[in-house]
């Protein structure tokens, strides 16, 4: 059963998160007056240079045992050096090891053999007209990036480079609307967030973003943008593209050629420098909202750049610190909270726990 206390930090935490509220300023002689009050969007640089964490109080210690006895940490790939990929979750080693499974045939491992045929039949899948590239809107591999890891498994340079010249149409169709949200004046407010970013498009008068993008790509969307302003509107096809965006680069990297890669590093440069997810910008015991959980696999969008141009080196070492939050503050003795769980099941938040694992080997290799 939840305490009363816990029960009012859900409310509390739920009531900020979902309604944007900020705290008033303290009036009077308040004991607490240059307390953190909080907002629902701080500015990027606050929360990515560290300041955020610093203003807060001391966080509440509840007692973790982190012991695994029997894990084998060293059956883990190492995180490849900047510019070789795949990287997030995997590396060039794990594709190697899997080759060799692939030489088994049925007698490889029933998963394996499951996955692989599904990447097999996405090989026949064809790109619909004006195509939104949309998946699933809190992350997942998109079609491209199935395409592209078919190819590292099975070598084959012609269906790699199929996913490549994809990837970077897709790039290339999410880039205006990215580049209007870091820059126009209604998304000034929510920009720095990765969660409302990503769930962010624009209408223009009566015409949708993907009808003014195959109308005439840029041109046609800075012509309608002159003319009626923007509106913004959510879009949970907007957020599948971004999120799948990092897979996409990840496994098609090896087939991309110089000027592919610069595209698509630019575009996830454009999605990830100066910006936290939701989980990054509150107190650690309050990471007990679905929106953290859901916001998560944002952070494989920067670490597919990591170490390349555009990189966001501030991100990684407080998206550490937020993931180690929810293991401490989630989990304890008495049960689990039960919204953000719920929300890590696959159809919901499938990339959380691979997050979590591209996280922790990164502060352990």
């Amino acid at each position: 059963m939840i305490s009363t206390k816990r029960a009012l930090t859900v409310c509390l935490s739920a009531g900020l998160l979902a309604g944007g509220l900020m705290a008033a300023e303290p009036k009077g002689d308040h004991p607490e007056k240059d307390f953190y009050k909080g907002s629902y969007t701080p500015p990027g640089d606050y929360i990515l240079s560290g300041q955020f964490i610093r203003d807060l109080p001391d966080p509440i210690g509840p007692k973790v045992d982190y012991s695994a006895p029997g894990f084998r940490g060293d059956r883990l790939s190492r995180v490849p050096p900047p510019g070789v990929h795949p990287r997030i979750l995997m590396s060039p080693e794990d594709i190697e090891r899997m080759k060799e499974m692939l030489k088994l045939g049925e007698e490889a491992p029933l998963p394996f053999r499951q996955n692989l045929e599904r990447l097999r039949k996405n090989r026949e899948w064809e790109i619909p007209q004006n195509f939104g590239y949309y998946t699933n809107p809190f992350g997942q591999e998109s079609p491209f990036a199935c395409w592209a890891f078919l190819a590292l498994l099975t070598d084959d340079e012609e269906l790699g480079q199929k996913a490549a010249k994809a990837i970077v149409d897709k790039a290339l169709y999410m880039e205006p609307r990215i580049d209007l949200l870091n820059t126009r004046e209604e998304a000034r407010g929510f920009k720095d967030n990765a969660f409302d970013f990503n769930n962010a498009c624009f209408k223009f008068g009566p015409y949708s973003y993907d009808q003014a993008y195959y109308q005439g790509g840029r041109e046609r969307i800075n012509a309608l943008v002159k003319k009626y302003g923007v509106k913004v509107v959510h879009s949970a096809a907007a957020s599948g593209a971004n999120l799948s965006l990092a897979w996409d680069y990840d496994y098609a990297h090896p087939f991309m050629t110089a000027e592919q890669r610069t595209i698509v590093r630019r575009v996830l440069s454009k999605l990830t420098h100066g910006k936290y997810n939701t989980g990054m910008s509150v107190p650690p015991q309050m990471y007990i909202n679905n929106h953290m959980t859901i916001a998560t696999g944002w952070v494989a969008t920067a670490l597919a750049i990591e170490g390349e141009e555009g990189y966001d080196e501030r991100i990684y070492p407080i998206a550490l610190w937020s993931m180690q939050n929810k293991l401490t503050h989630e989990l304890s003795p008495a049960g689990i909270i039960y919204e953000t769980p719920r929300d890590t099941c696959p159809c919901r938040s499938p990339w959380l726990w691979p997050v979590a694992r591209a996280l922790m080997i990164r502060k352990t290799c």
